[in-house]
């Protein structure tokens, strides 16, 4: 989590400069507050469940959504360290590999780049995981 942070506050973007999706997502979780259930974007196909997690912190937490949707990510993708790590030693039973999988998942710079945005790889990755 400490990778994701420092990222985070290092990299000076805030959370829909990375990933043009994000923008989107936050569209469409605005007209799923506002009651239309329609994620229709012409020659785009959206993740159903994504826009649905955006309108669900939105409403639960207002105007601190991002800070809790951010914190969300940055968990799950916490968790996953921790599995990849925890595989790692079950099939290699080596101390060593088990943290070099974990560090190497937790600094690639593409996992950095979309934890740090609001896009549903980082639900989607850590779900893989799991």
């Amino acid at each position: 989590m400490l990778s994701r942070i420092l990222f985070k506050l290092l990299s000076g973007y805030d959370n829909f400069e990375l990933f043009g999706d994000a923008l989107r997502y936050d569209f469409l979780s605005d007209r799923i507050l506002n009651g239309n259930h329609d994620l229709d974007i012409v020659a785009f196909v959206n993740a159903p469940l994504y826009p649905y997690t955006i309108a669900f912190f939105k409403y639960v937490f207002s105007a601190h959504w991002q800070f809790a949707l951010l914190a969300y990510h940055f968990i799950l993708i916490s968790i996953s360290a921790v599995v990849i790590y925890k595989t790692s030693r079950l099939l290699f039973g080596s101390l060593p590999l088990a943290v070099i999988s974990s560090v190497l998942y937790i600094l690639y710079p593409l996992c950095l780049w979309y934890n740090a945005t609001f896009t549903q790889e980082a639900s989607f990755q850590s779900l893989m995981i799991l």
